[in-house]
């Protein structure tokens, strides 16, 4: 169809769809106007609801505080005349005066200091023990406060039980107290719950409301519902913990379960501990509202259905006509359109005015796959149309230039060749443009013909002959017949034959002779059934020289499936293989070494590593690579400065040699000897690191049990004193650096030399060593403890306070006094004398030090032994 029909025929169905669309937004208006009106009612009957429940609040809230104002007046009276009176009868009297004027009190009764009931309004409640903890607010001891207890199930005190369950109905009364227990005797009243309620039933109303009276702490205290289930106390918790953030006054909507939600009011009384809630039933304050809305919704919908109906009829009589217009209309076009949209060649016939009167559907189809701007889709103008086309040829007049010139009739015919953008990527177009008398006016008529596949054709070809020409892989290919009919430069490079000596023969004057007839046999028929074979060839050059080849072959076959060509392609991997079998040879060498040898990227991630390295560290080669060995076989007890010194080393591309603790799979740790060397490439940069091992478990482990003998008391596995005294004077240096605190203990055997003399050295060992056992068991692991000679010990405790190592020196006592050695004279007995001194705040040298715990220990022998004593500050010694 011609563009301008098509053009009204979307428009019709863009109007059908407007107009169902305005009348359909009518009609929500309306029912949302009315659904707003109703909404409007329903805020407006709860925010009326909500301000009823405030005023009950605070009307209630009143009530009560007045109440407990007067009943707090007559309270401290009774206590006042009850210190006055001093007959029984006097006091009787002037209760029953003040309840006499009292609707809202059930009893009025005297306490003693205990809570016992001695004289009371209603003589049935005496020697009734009051509990008095169960009042708020808690007692400060000053002036006696006015306190409100729980409510009570029953008549008065006598009968009365502590309120709980669900029901609510039953509360009979609720205790208020003044004075009593450790305040001297007191007052308490029971207040008449009914009395409340008669006035809180007082108020008439169509809607559902309910009155709580709270303590602060969220106790029932009286209510006008008929019970108390989970979902309301759950929901008196909630404004408790609103008191308890200091919201006293609010409102808010709360959820009572199966009762649906209501509109809650509270007020807390600042003065007192009460809080008075009033609910009101949001379903029932709402029923006036809604029914008022669906009373005027039965009114207003059937009216706005009508009116919706009678727009959608007016339109339906309007569209019928201006289609009948459009069809008239678009028949008288529609043959010229179809003449144009047969042609291959895109169309578009150009006014006097430079504006597209027509345009083919080639032309539409052109301009979708360019992608142009949707001003240019329908009718452009040639100067458009022009900008959008580059000329192959930039001394030719352009298109638009082409174009004017055959409207001003200055050129019968313009022709040229162009390019654009399209979505797939640039296409060329030949465009011729022609002269044509339409309706006595000189119009353009412009036929653009694609050429993109033919240049692209072109660019394949001669882009194909660059690529075989510059293939650094050899290319041979031959006719069905295997003679030689095309080869690439690289052939000439790697055999030593020119294109002129080999075009027409077959390859067999490269054999060398190394392959037999079914090697070759089975070449062709893989190559004949599969359509392609690859392997390696020995080969012969020109020169004579053999050489290893990569060799893949194709077949181009025919529509048929016939052979037509033989491509070949392959390259000279002589260099290769020799390398090959070099690395094979190194591997060989590497797998036989004794040495661990370890081959990891620049990351540090494990390459490959020889027999000796698995065996070495315990994981098989699987579970080596692709891992990291600090990973692996990191044992924790390397410092971390050595591995930074380490990475420094190899990353500047040096040499690295140092030893390394590790550890094995199944925990057991080894030393070893490592020397890591980095290999760089061609520009310098790091690529991967060799690292050789030798295990120096066996010699560490000698060195070690050298410095233990050289560091150890053979007896008691101690230091001993010069290795003691080496260990105190790096700490008393990290102390100075650090300003750490740190403490020395000083220990001496009691009658010690009575062991000796008695039962013999060989008792007196067996006393040493297990009172050195009994102590290392009780410090850490960064503790010292040395033998300075004979019986006398010291440790030395490193971040220790001087209190700390009292401490600590009390438990050692302890420990080696409640123990009894074994020993061949049978169970002996020993104590331990204890000095203790801490760290100066000058402390450099270890003999001041050592002096002052010294002097210390000596001072606990003279004092009895078996105790601890600790030495003053250095300061205050010096």
């Amino acid at each position: 169809m011609p563009p301008e029909a098509g053009v009204r025929v979307t428009w019709s169905r863009r109007a059908d769809w407007s107009t169902v669309a305005a009348v359909a937004l009518t009609v929500a208006l309306a029912l949302g106007g009315l659904l707003y009106h109703g909404q409007r009612l329903a805020d407006e009957q709860v925010q009326a609801q909500r301000r009823l429940a405030v005023a009950e609040t605070r009307h209630n809230a009143h009530l009560f505080g007045q109440t407990l104002s007067a009943v707090e007046l007559s309270l401290r009276g009774l206590l006042q005349a009850a210190a006055q009176d001093a007959s029984d009868e006097a006091r009787a009297q002037r209760l029953r005066e003040v309840l006499h004027n009292a609707p809202h009190l059930r009893s009025l009764s005297l306490l003693d200091r205990q809570g016992l009931v001695v004289l009371s309004s209603n003589p049935a409640n005496l020697g009734v023990k009051v509990d008095l903890r169960g009042f708020l607010p808690d007692a400060d001891g000053g002036e006696p406060l006015l306190r409100v207890g729980r409510a009570h199930v029953g008549r008065d005190l006598v009968d009365g039980v502590l309120a709980g369950g669900d029901a609510a109905v039953d509360l009979g009364f609720v205790p208020v107290l003044m004075g009593g227990g450790a305040a001297g005797p007191g007052v308490v009243a029971t207040l008449n719950v009914d009395f409340f309620l008669n006035r809180l039933m007082a108020r008439e109303s169509d809607t559902a409301w309910a009155v709580d009276l709270l303590r602060w702490d969220g106790a029932l205290l009286l209510s006008t519902r008929d019970a108390d289930p989970a979902a309301w106390r759950r929901a008196n918790q909630a404004l408790v913990r609103r008191w308890q953030d200091g919201a006293d006054i609010g409102t808010l909507l709360q959820p009572m379960g199966e009762q649906g939600t209501w509109i809650t009011a509270y007020r807390s009384d600042h003065a007192r501990p009460f809080a008075v809630v009033a609910r009101v039933d949001e379903a029932a304050a709402l029923a006036g509202a809604r029914a008022e809305v669906r009373r005027q919704a039965w009114i207003v919908t059937p009216l706005i259905g009508l009116a919706a109906l009678a727009l959608l009829g007016g339109y339906g009589m309007f569209r019928r006509a201006t289609l009948r217009r459009m069809r008239v209309q678009a028949e008288q076009v529609e043959q010229q359109a179809r003449l144009l949209d047969a042609l291959p060649a895109a169309v578009l016939l150009f006014a006097p005015n430079g504006r597209a009167l027509q345009i083919n559907q080639a032309w539409r189809d052109m301009a979708r796959d360019a992608a142009l701007p949707a001003a240019l889709l329908g009718g452009p103008h040639y100067e458009a149309l022009g900008a959008l086309y580059q000329g192959d040829d930039p001394d030719a007049p352009t298109l638009g230039q082409g174009i004017a010139a055959v409207l001003a009739g200055q050129a019968d015919d313009y022709q040229g060749s162009f390019h654009g953008s399209a979505s797939a990527g640039p296409r060329w177009y030949r465009v011729l443009v022609r002269p044509l008398q339409r309706d006595g006016r000189r119009c353009a008529l412009l036929l653009q013909m694609d050429v993109t596949a033919q240049r692209r054709s072109a660019e394949a070809l001669r882009l194909n002959s660059r690529v075989f020409a510059i293939n650094a892989e050899a290319i041979v290919i031959t006719d069905a017949h295997n003679r030689i009919v095309s080869v690439n430069p690289a052939f000439s490079r790697i055999t030593g034959y020119g294109a002129d000596e080999v075009l027409g023969r077959t390859p067999s004057l490269l054999a060398s002779g190394q392959h037999d007839t079914p090697f070759y046999r089975a070449m062709w028929t893989q190559l004949l059934e599969q359509g392609s074979w690859a392997g390696e060839i020995i080969n012969r050059r020109k020169s004579g020289e053999c050489y290893t080849q990569w060799l893949t072959i194709h077949v181009d076959r025919d529509a048929e499936g016939r052979p037509l060509h033989f491509v070949g392609l392959f390259q000279d991997i002589t260099e290769r293989k020799r390398a090959e079998s070099q690395l094979r040879l190194l591997g060989a060498a590497l797998d036989a070494a004794d040495n661990a040898v370890m081959i990891t990227d620049s990351r540090a991630v494990i390459e490959w590593a020889n027999p000796a390295f698995s065996r070495l560290s315990g994981y098989s080669l699987q579970e080596l690579v692709g891992r990291r060995p600090q990973d692996l076989l990191s044992s924790g007890d390397q410092r971390p400065e050595i591995y930074a010194l380490m990475w420094r080393t190899i990353l500047a591309g040096e040499v690295w040699r140092g030893e390394m603790s590790n550890c094995r799979p199944d925990g057991t740790p080894y030393h070893v000897s490592q020397t890591i060397t980095p290999l760089a490439d061609e520009h310098g940069s790091v690529r991967h690191f060799i690292a050789v091992l030798e295990d120096i478990s066996e010699r560490k482990a000698r060195e070690l049990e050298l410095r233990r003998l050289a560091t150890t008391d053979a007896l008691t596995g101690v230091l001993n004193r010069r290795a003691f005294l080496e260990a105190l004077e790096e700490e008393l240096v990290r102390y100075q650096r650090h300003r750490r605190v740190g403490a020395v203990l000083m220990l001496d055997l009691d009658h010690f030399k009575l062991i000796n003399d008695r039962h013999g050295h060989a008792a007196g060992d067996v006393v040493l060593a297990q009172v050195c056992a009994v102590a290392r068991e009780r410090l850490r692991r960064t503790d010292r403890m040395g033998r300075l000679g004979g019986e006398e010990f010291a440790v030395l405790l490193p971040d220790t306070t001087r209190e700390g190592a009292a401490v600590l020196a009390e438990t050692l006592r302890h420990a080696v006094a409640g123990q009894d050695v074994s020993t061949a004279a049978g169970p002996l007995n020993v104590t331990v004398s204890i000095g203790v001194a801490a760290f100066g705040p000058t402390e450099r040298e270890t003999t001041p030090l050592l002096g002052r715990a010294d002097r210390a220990l000596y001072q606990a022998k003279d004092e009895g032994r078996n105790r601890v004593v600790v030495a003053q500050d250095a300061a205050a010694t010096a």
